[in-house]
């Protein structure tokens, strides 16, 4: 920008535009309206209208989107406008396409590559924080997409209903929206159920499917590692802590 203003002509300012990497391939038009600024020394001031202007920018098929996972929690949500073929080392991917049995924890299915417009959770024992980069398909864009129980936010949603992914002390859960304001950034997903299970304030997280609880046990099977329900793998059972062992629920009594 001119600070000074003491050019009688030429340019005065420049705008600086920043793509978004979810915006859809293409001309892209941009409007600027109702811009007024004004300048202030110690003899007068002096105020300045700008002409309307209409640009038009040309979004590239090319781009590069950010990919995050919490190194506290260890899950993240994403939703790409290009494919992946090749996960990041360290990070996966999962659909959730259902609940389990007790309709109190959604099922994760581990995916080893990403879809373009396909929304899906992700894990990481020590977080990640990166770039990831493709072409993006235009005749797939959609300003929100669907995949079994997730949404994803291919442009900003404001949302009141559904379920979103965070960890409020009891590690990564979906916990009901319940008529409270949340925006979705781009490239983040929150969940919807069917509205027969919609009244539920929270709902847990199982990686991959199991049978129903067997026979408490006070001990610890010998064969098989131990899972919590969120996928975790530990060392022992806590009592009363429900786990996965050899693909069943097994509850620790004692």
């Amino acid at each position: 920008m001119n600070r000074v203003l003491t050019a009688t002509s030429g340019k005065l300012l420049y705008f600086k535009v920043k793509v978004s990497p979810y915006l859809k391939p293409g001309d892209v038009v941009l409007k600027v309206t109702n811009l007024d600024f004004i300048t202030i020394t110690k003899e007068n001031s002096q105020k300045y209208h700008c002409k309307d202007q209409t640009l038009t920018l040309h979004a590239k098929p090319e781009s590069t989107a950010t990919l995050s996972v919490s190194g506290s929690s260890h899950y993240g949500t994403c939703v790409l406008p290009f494919a992946v073929t090749s996960l990041p080392d360290g990070v996966k991917a999962y659909s959730a396409k259902g609940v389990d049995d007790t309709g109190q924890l959604v099922v994760l299915d581990e995916v080893t590559q990403l879809a373009a417009y396909t929304p899906y959770i992700l894990y990481s024992a020590s977080g990640y924080t990166g770039s990831l980069s493709g072409t993006v398909d235009a005749n797939k864009y959609g300003e929100v997409v669907r995949d079994g129980l997730l949404r994803g936010a291919i442009a900003p949603q404001k949302r009141k209903d559904g379920y979103v992914l965070q960890d409020l002390g009891e590690g990564a859960k979906f916990y009901a929206m319940d008529g409270m304001e949340f925006l979705i950034p781009e490239g983040k997903c929150w969940l919807e159920m069917p509205a027969a299970q919609a009244s539920a304030p929270q709902y847990g997280i199982q990686i991959g499917a199991t049978t129903a609880i067997t026979a408490p046990t006070t001990t610890v099977s010998a064969h098989g590692k131990i899972y919590t329900l969120d996928g975790k793998e530990v060392k022992t059972m806590q009592p009363g802590g429900i786990y996965v062992v050899n693909g069943k629920k097994v509850l620790k009594i004692k």
